[in-house]
């Protein structure tokens, strides 16, 4: 793909969804992470299908479709929902006879979508809370398995097969080593590069 035609897809696509990065900049993906989520999906779906690649504009708006009205684990909403406060209403569900559909009228529901507006800030609110949750969970996970490890001055400490002598404790897992001929090494060293050296 043409990095320009990217780039203009992209900028229409932020514009169309009128992503506001000062609101709740933690909530939006970067432009990165986007790319690689909508090429990623986009490629499983010409694999999927047996298409060819040239048929990818066919496939984009199913990708995007897919991509904004897929919850997220992390907030717990759809990014649609954050962006407008509402839920979505697939395409193929306005064809389908359903309560959704029975019996409201346009003014009914444009008074719905303006008192559904007063509450999206609170949805977004939460949504972040629930993400921050979820990156707490995430990191007390990890750290719950990390080896914490603690030296002292002359320890010995062996990384990538040459051992060293810890000289000095810049913090709990920053230390300063030097060789054992007692030559300073420049720089500090981090707790999760070192291992203990056993005689």
């Amino acid at each position: 793909m043409d990095h320009s035609l990217k780039e203009a897809f992209w900028q229409n696509f932020v514009r169309s969804m009128e992503l506001n990065e000062d609101s709740h900049p933690s909530t939006i993906p970067s432009s990165m992470e986007l790319n690689r989520i909508v090429f990623s999906r986009l490629k499983k779906n010409l694999v999927q299908t047996g298409a060819n690649k040239g048929t990818w504009p066919e496939e984009l708006q199913t990708v995007l479709c897919s991509l904004c009205t897929t919850l997220s684990r992390t907030t717990g909403e759809t990014p649609f929902a954050l962006v407008y406060g509402a839920e979505v209403v697939l395409p193929v569900e306005i064809g389908l006879p359903s309560y959704r559909h029975r019996g409201i009228d346009d003014a009914e529901n444009s008074q719905r979508m303006r008192e559904e507006a007063n509450f999206r800030d609170e949805l977004r609110d939460n949504a972040l809370f629930k993400m921050v949750q979820y990156k707490h969970l995430m990191a007390h996970s990890y750290n719950r398995r990390v080896q914490n490890r603690q030296f002292k001055v002359g320890d010995l400490v062996m990384r990538l097969y040459a051992v060293y002598k810890v000289t000095m404790v810049v913090e709990p897992s920053t230390y300063e080593l030097s060789h054992i001929d007692g030559k300073l090494i420049d720089h500090t060293w981090q707790a999760t590069k070192l291992r203990k050296y056993h005689i």
